[in-house]
């Protein structure tokens, strides 16, 4: 196999793709990759996703060199050994396309590198307190939440930014995002179906009420229709932007209509379910949804009973409303958003 470079951050299936860059003695490598049976290359031995891992999820592994080379993936600890000098570094692909999310290589190691990495807007990373350097993907006038709480509002150009991050009293999940825009908006006669998702308008919120009129159709196997919530960077899976493969591509929340129960995830390229509730979905009936996003509380009625309330610690805390279907056929009937937690007018 040969070294294959894909500018749109794709691998092909069974391919390998290396860095040609003078390292150093000491050198960080975080990399955020996706797709099953992946690894990484390190002087020509390969280190591979571990089984048990969920291979359509986002996997964020990093590499350290500093007289020990150490590797882990979603925080677990692969391989420490001693090491005089940076491996040449490369990626692999396994039987299925490998998208390659982000790359950031720095010749430091531990808390230097998270400081000398460029973090990419919009996006989001834990920060201390002190400077942070951003790479600025498209300019525009961004919101910056340190948890759930947002701090500044700033207009970026595209390219390197600075980005100060207060005094606390420890690392913060920062999250820079459009500035929420949407007040009142009512949408209707919107339909999905198969495998697939899609944002309803452009408009970003961040605290929002959400009240619907859906009905659902099912089909076989794990069926079901949702409502996305604070959704952002939706994307499709491997070569050929498959919908099925990328049902989970996406970072957010989803309200999840299925034949005896309604599920709340939350989507980082995978799922994390974070409350279920049994109850029967009458399909081809329309069932009424209330939605309720304050910071981190979330919830959640159906046909005016109050089934969840959520409080996630770490929340998405703007995005955009989708809707999302996997096997199965969503009709939104009406659908009216309104932020800030003020009820929709009737």
């Amino acid at each position: 196999r040969i070294p294959v470079r894909d500018s749109a951050g794709i691998l092909p299936a069974e391919a390998i793709a290396t860095w040609d860059v003078d390292t150093g003695d000491t050198f960080t490598a975080e990399l955020n990759l996706t797709g099953a049976g992946h690894g990484l290359l390190l002087d020509g031995d390969i280190v591979s996703l571990p089984e048990g891992f969920a291979p359509a999820a986002l996997h964020c592994w990093r590499v350290v060199v500093d007289g020990e080379l150490r590797v882990w993936v979603d925080g677990f600890l692969l391989i420490i050994q001693s090491h005089s000098s940076a491996p040449r570094l490369g990626v692999v692909a396994g039987p299925t396309p490998l998208r390659i999310g982000s790359v950031a290589l720095t010749r430091t190691v531990a808390a230097a590198a998270d400081r000398a990495a460029p973090r990419p807007v919009p996006g989001r990373f834990w920060a201390s307190p002190g400077d942070w350097d951003l790479h600025v993907q498209r300019a525009g006038t961004y919101r910056v939440y340190a948890d759930d709480e947002p701090i500044a509002t700033l207009e970026l150009a595209a390219g390197p930014s600075r980005l100060p991050v207060p005094d606390g009293p420890g690392p913060v999940l920062v999250t820079v995002t459009d500035v929420p825009d949407g007040t009142r908006t009512s949408i209707s006669d919107v339909s999905i179906a198969g495998f697939g998702k899609q944002l309803l308008g452009d408009a970003t919120w961040d605290d929002v009420i959400v009240d619907a009129t859906v009905t659902v159709e099912f089909g076989t196997g794990d069926s079901h229709a949702d409502l996305l919530l604070r959704a952002t960077e939706l994307a499709e899976g491997g070569e050929g932007d498959d919908t099925r493969l990328g049902i989970d591509f996406v970072l957010g929340y989803s309200v999840q209509l299925h034949p005896d129960r309604l599920v709340l995830a939350r989507h980082a390229y995978d799922e994390r379910v974070l409350a279920t509730h049994p109850v029967a979905i009458d399909p081809g009936v329309p069932h009424q949804l209330h939605l309720r996003a304050r910071g981190g509380d979330i919830s959640v009625e159906l046909d005016g009973r109050r089934l969840f309330d959520v409080h996630d610690p770490l929340p998405y805390p703007a995005g955009s409303v989708g809707i999302r279907t996997s096997n199965a056929r969503l009709h939104v009937e009406r659908l009216e958003l309104a932020a800030g937690g003020t009820p929709p007018e009737n």
